[in-house]
């Protein structure tokens, strides 16, 4: 198991410098700030083609303080497109939402410039992910040497004197970030690829961000991008998410894909009422989209250093799964742990582990193990645990997997490990 001792993020300190600062997600220090690079060759009408049927993703944060005094409606910041982009349906473009909640009108377009305009006061501080799905304006794209072209977008309003950079992010031809977002190595990532001829690719990159008020986390807004060079509906996308006993976090709450509402038949429950699971939603992709966003909000139940999140993508037509546990650590120092609560908790990106003091001489101990995916499938649990100074009274134990059909089920070969996606309680 991973050394999970490494240094206690405190809870997020609350930025009072401004009262109003759309930022990116990203450090943006001029060091770290690849430069835009010249015009090169021209795209293909083929490839035209291509990228007209794809989003590029303005990822953006939308952060206020209220030390100045709240927020008033008739504040706004602008976002200044790249002559790479355009928007073709402003309908499409949706308010920048807080807990379920618009706090801004719909956006509106001009000049190629989308503005969003505060809708009520807000009077607390926030920090909000914002997602801005965008049109390629194939005609204005050319190629650099390596394949690729540079989007700077800029941004402006109050607080903001001139337009301002935010972070130049590289694009393929396809459409594929190709310098941000989804990098090399990262154990946060699923990737599930054609093993043998490599026709299709899909991506899932996730973040949470966390909710917090008065010093105190809420709970974490979740963002899940999965993108394919195929058609997600057509290779059958099926997505599951699950809280388990010890990850700090309760119902999956406020689901949406692109915006819009996820509800029954599409967004189901499933393992309700299991050992040591929280919450699982299965989610079966009924519309046609080579790029997909959700977004939703779990509240936190624990005080604890860090919080977990069971994320699997399983694509039917090809039979293949990828899974990742997804770790988000900006969670409580170890002396607020201390003074809240007895109960103890451990994560890292493969287990959990919950201890719950229910008297000064009895302990009740929560352990979960999964497989991701890359790792090499030798069975459940990862590990041979043994009681030190106590003594076992009595225990139960689950496995639950995916089946056929790619969701969240009990297996009932007492500790078969056959699949991806794997949770072992």
């Amino acid at each position: 198991m991973d050394d999970n001792g490494e240094a206690i993020k405190k809870i997020i300190a609350k930025d009072a410098d401004k009262n109003f600062r759309p930022s990116m997600l990203f450090d943006m220090s001029p060091e770290n700030v690849p430069q835009a690079v010249g015009a090169g060759q021209a795209l293909t009408e083929a490839e035209k083609q291509n990228l007209a049927k794809k989003k590029y993703h303005i990822l953006t944060r939308f952060d206020t303080s209220v030390i100045a005094g709240s927020i008033q409606p008739n504040q706004y910041f602008k976002i200044h497109l790249d002559d790479k982009l355009k928007v073709n349906d402003i309908s499409q473009l949706k308010p920048i939402q807080y807990n379920g909640q618009d706090i801004t009108e719909q956006p509106t377009y001009d000049g190629n410039v989308i503005t969003y305009k505060i809708k009520d006061p807000i009077a607390r501080d926030i920090k909000v992910p914002v997602d801005i799905p965008v049109d390629y304006n194939t005609d204005k794209i050319s190629l650099d040497s390596d394949g690729t072209f540079t989007v700077t977008n800029k941004v402006s309003g109050l607080g903001v004197k001139a337009p301002k950079d935010l972070v130049p992010q590289k694009v393929d031809k396809n459409g594929n970030p190709a310098e941000s977002i989804i990098e090399p190595g990262r154990n946060d990532v699923i990737q599930v690829i054609d093993d043998n001829n490599g026709d299709y690719k899909v991506d899932t990159d996730s973040n949470g961000t966390p909710d917090v008020e008065n010093g105190e986390m809420k709970g974490i807004n979740w963002s899940i991008r999965i993108s394919s060079n195929q058609d997600l509906k057509a290779l059958g996308l099926k997505l599951n998410l699950t809280t388990v006993k010890g990850s700090g976090l309760g119902k999956i709450q406020k689901a949406k894909l692109n915006g819009t509402e996820l509800k029954d038949p599409d967004f189901t429950d499933q393992l309700q009422g299991k050992l040591g699971i929280v919450d699982s939603k299965h989610h079966d992709l009924k519309s046609s989209s080579q790029e997909l966003l959700y977004t939703f909000y779990t509240p936190v139940t624990n005080k604890q250093d860090s919080y977990m999140l069971d994320i699997s993508v399983f694509i039917k037509e090809k039979k293949k799964a990828g899974a990742v546990r997804l770790v988000q650590k900006e969670g409580y120092s170890q002396d607020r742990i201390d003074t809240a609560t007895p109960t103890r908790v451990g994560i890292n990106n493969r287990t959990t582990i919950l201890g719950e003091f229910t008297s000064n001489s009895e302990a009740r101990w929560t352990i979960t193990d999964a497989i991701s995916s890359g790792d090499r499938n030798l069975g459940l649990p990862l590990e041979t645990r043994t009681l030190d100074n106590q003594t076992y009274k009595t225990g139960k134990t689950a496995v639950y997997g995916l089946d056929k059909d790619g969701k969240m089920v009990v297996k009932t070969d007492n500790g078969s490990t056959d699949g991806l996606s794997l949770i072992h309680i």
